[in-house]
């Protein structure tokens, strides 16, 4: 990808991002809980192909010369996984069943 193919991409997913703001601002708490709640099962559901991608991501920085530092900020290793993969979601006890969270 070229650094002008970068910045359109990155500025389209901006204002994307700004219009999705927008529709959440105005969603129902229940619609707010709910979809935070799909995303931490999503991520959960997703764990190893999330991990996989990660791999391949790593060799491509280190293919282009990212150096080690980067690379270990990137790196979903066994001790930080389960900050990615669990979302912790901090609402009202009567708005959800459960709730999972990393201590």
């Amino acid at each position: 990808m070229s650094a002008e193919q970068v910045a359109v991409y990155m500025t389209t997913l901006g204002q994307q991002a700004r219009k999705a703001s927008r529709v959440i601002a105005r969603a129902p708490t229940a619609v707010k809980n709910a979809a935070l709640l799909a995303t931490a099962e999503a991520i959960e559901a997703a764990t190893e192909q999330l991990v996989t991608a990660n791999q391949l991501d790593l060799q491509a920085g280190r293919d282009n010369g990212l150096d080690d530092a980067m690379l270990d900020r990137l790196a979903l290793t066994p001790a930080r996984w389960p900050l990615w993969s669990r979302v912790c979601v901090r609402l009202h006890p009567w708005t959800i069943r459960s709730a999972r969270c990393v201590t």
